[in-house]
């Protein structure tokens, strides 16, 4: 099995903890914003037990992943960020700005009373994220140990079951891709007489970016990806190779093989589409399609139903897998915490990485879901049924408000067999070990993408840039020509040029070569 699998550790029985200090009359308010939060932070006893252990409430203030960005614009022009929130703009001109504008709030250059967290901010991988001036303004949330853990997050999924109706293999070249799609179209795969079957959705258009890891494997993850070419260091969607890559997405769009709302249509929607036999395609997460036919009571379905397309070969015979950084959401501080909130906040923060929490997000409880036996924990438990995070829904908030501790899914345990499926957790980990043998990591520099220079800093965000790529696709003219135009505009309008021309004077200064 690959090293990079977390098996579950020995524990050592902990020195009892002495409490914090004398509670105030009232608890302290903490407002925190987490995608989807008001579904599972409504005072479960883990939930309590955290309030009474910091004496504080937490008040939850609910976002989802289809209007995150926009809401948290909204907060921000009203001063009204929360004490807490997860975001994704780390090295983009929101973040720069917020900080020139205080709408968020740096932690303390002093961190020796939380041990826990100053460690996790020291490590090589975190230290680049602070800001020239040696401050940090988030805590990046860790979301995988490794890389290659990142695999099935962006990946095409089909319909199994409609392929071996149709007698269609996986495909392995693009031509073949878009005859299966034009299958999945016009050949009735659902065998009901109808023609009401679709090719491709997507659950966002960072996930849709799949579609080129063959083709273009760089454009793959637009988001964070710099390449050099011609001598120069750009973001990858400025390379004279997006022009064709976006003429290939046109095609499927204009023969009715991407489905005709997938630049807007909501998660929820498209993976019904796909579970409900509407598309036989969707770019989507592997653990995200299961969790939504868990949810739906049709978890059953899935072994028959998925299949994970795997990449095939791009131009110079590699396999990609997507690529990006260990985290690719932070956490922040709104800029009306005060010196007292900061510190319990920290506090918290600190707590969330301990030992004492990683026993409760493994084993529950103590006394209630598990007991020390010397020094070994036991569950109480022995069928081996217990769901932590069904029994105790604020654990899927606390559970991930540090760090994601996504490579918990791909476990052999049996709570995951409970939460997913047995098959589809091994078969989860026989993908990921396909993709440790057979792919290669896009060429990525993390020096580069995390590069801060005042043009970089400024730059034109990636959800305007996807709004243009989206525009090309969905033009009556060729792809790459109206791409050409956008590229163009940005040129004229946006700190695009200065951008390369700063990024690739500070890499040669540092040597770092592409």
């Amino acid at each position: 099995m690959m090293a990079f699998f977390l098996g579950m550790q020995g524990c050592t029985q902990p020195v009892q903890e002495q409490p914090l200090s004398e509670p105030e009359t009232a608890p302290m308010q903490i407002s925190v914003a987490f995608w989807n939060i008001a579904d599972y932070l409504a005072g479960d006893s883990l939930q309590k037990y955290i309030e009474d252990k910091f004496h504080v409430q937490f008040v939850p203030v609910n976002i989802t992943y289809d209007n995150y960005p926009s809401k948290y614009q909204e907060m921000a022009v009203a001063d009204e960020l929360p004490d807490i929130f997860a975001h994704d703009i780390m090295g983009t001109s929101v973040y720069e700005a917020w900080i020139q504008d205080g709408k968020i709030s740096a932690l303390p250059s002093n961190l020796s009373e939380y041990p826990n967290l100053e460690a996790y901010l020291e490590t090589p991988y975190n230290q680049r994220f602070r800001t020239e001036n040696g401050k940090i303004y988030a805590i990046p949330r860790m979301t995988y140990p490794s890389e290659e853990l990142w695999a099935l997050d962006r990946c095409i999924l089909l319909r199994k079951d409609w392929m071996e109706t149709l007698g269609l293999e996986e495909p392995q070249s693009w031509e073949e891709f878009v005859h299966l799609l034009q299958a999945f179209v016009n050949e009735d795969p659902d065998q009901n007489g109808v023609n009401d079957t679709g090719g491709l959705t997507s659950v966002h258009l960072n996930v849709l970016e799949a579609v080129y890891l063959s083709i273009f494997p760089e454009l793959s993850n637009t988001e964070r990806g710099w390449l050099y070419e011609n001598e120069r260091w750009m973001p990858v969607w400025a390379s004279s190779r997006t022009g064709a890559a976006l003429d290939q997405m046109q095609r499927l769009y204009r023969d009715g093989l991407l489905a005709p709302d997938f630049a807007y249509v909501t998660q929820k929607k498209a993976k019904e589409d796909f579970s409900q036999g509407r598309v036989g395609a969707i770019a989507c997460q592997y653990y995200a399609m299961l969790k939504h036919l868990a949810s739906e009571g049709e978890l059953e379905k899935a072994q028959d139903m998925i299949l994970v397309m795997r990449p095939w070969p791009a131009e110079d015979g590699n396999r990609y897998r997507f690529t990006t950084s260990l985290h690719w959401s932070e956490t922040y501080f709104g800029g009306n915490v005060n010196r007292d909130k900061m510190e319990r906040i920290l506090q918290i923060y600190d707590w969330l990485l301990s030992d004492e929490f990683e026993r409760i997000y493994r084993y529950g409880l103590e006394g209630t879901d598990w007991v020390w036996k010397g020094n070994e924990v036991q569950p109480l438990d022995e069928t081996g049924n217990t769901v932590l995070l069904n029994k105790y829904p604020s654990l899927n908030i606390f559970g991930y408000l540090a760090d994601w501790n996504q490579q918990d899914q791909y476990e052999d345990t049996s709570a995951n067999a409970l939460l997913f499926g047995k098959e589809n957790v091994q078969y989860a980990r026989e993908l990921l070990r396909w993709y440790s043998e057979n792919t290669v990591r896009v060429n990525y520099n993390y020096d580069i993408i995390f590069m801060s220079t005042p043009s970089k800093n400024r730059l034109i965000s990636n959800r305007d840039v996807q709004r243009e790529m989206v525009r090309a696709i969905m033009s009556h003219e060729q792809a790459s020509l109206a791409w050409e135009r956008s590229m163009q505009q940005f040129y004229a309008d946006t700190t695009l040029q200065e951008a390369i021309d700063e990024v690739t004077a500070k890499a040669k200064e540092k040597k770092i070569v592409g």
